[in-house]
């Protein structure tokens, strides 16, 4: 009976004194914090972390090998230079900043913005006033150094018929994204305007920089008409 009481005496007083340590120091975790390597920011994620997005990407994409190829031809300080801006989202905010209006370089920004545009036939053989299918392309470029930061692109297909667009089929819009500080989705549609087709873009993202969030919005607009690429833009929305 006294060996009971005295064992119950002492488990309270371990309970009681188990209480107080974690009142005092909170809970203990059962293993160390490990967080997922895939939620870490941009800012987090390394002093190569651009590098190593672009081996991962390489693997299986023609366009990221290329870029990683030019990569490793540039200088120490320039690979530095580009990490740096990639991971603190200056890059983006340049990116953000500078696509506004048909010039849409600034002063002073490290990145160069570079535009393409190329029309082709869908159709051979057609007759003279026959409809004939058309597509024409149109895509905007941020690079640092000659290393592509970001592309935003649109592939537009319509019907032409005599000097006039007369219908419109398909407008698509594609990215190659290489900055983890920078993530997008898009919105299309297209019509035909007086004689013209209208392929239009809004792109919608999220721009991680210096520790804050900052938005991206942008209206990216190709115009055609029967000889292929009219004009285009990309303006903030």
């Amino acid at each position: 009976m006294f060996m009971s009481t005295k064992h119950k005496i002492w488990s309270a007083f371990c309970a009681a004194l188990l209480t107080l340590a974690v009142a005092c120091f909170g809970s203990i975790p059962a293993v160390a914090d490990n967080p997922d390597p895939t939620k870490t920011s941009a800012a987090e994620a390394g002093p190569k972390a651009f590098e190593e997005n672009l081996k991962r990407v390489a693997v299986a994409d023609a366009e990221a090998s290329a870029n990683l190829e030019k990569f490793h031809a540039l200088t120490p300080e320039q690979q530095g230079q580009i990490e740096q801006v990639v991971s603190d989202g200056t890059a983006g905010k340049e990116l953000q900043e500078a696509l506004t209006g048909s010039n849409p370089e600034q002063a002073g920004a490290l990145s160069k913005i570079t535009v393409d545009n190329g029309v082709e036939n869908e159709s051979t053989g057609e007759k003279e006033d026959a409809t004939t299918d058309r597509r024409s392309s149109y895509s905007v470029k941020q690079e640092i150094f000659g290393i592509t930061i970001t592309k935003l692109s649109q592939s537009f297909i319509y019907q032409v018929q005599g000097g006039s667009v007369v219908a419109t089929k398909s407008c698509t819009a594609s990215s190659v994204n290489f900055n983890l500080a920078v993530a997008l989705s898009e919105d299309t549609s297209h019509w035909t305007q007086n004689s013209h087709g209208v392929c239009e873009t809004t792109w919608h993202g999220n721009i991680f920089f210096k520790g804050f969030g900052v938005r991206l919005d942008k209206i990216q607009h190709l115009e055609v008409d029967a000889r292929g690429f009219y004009s285009g833009w990309l303006v903030n929305a």
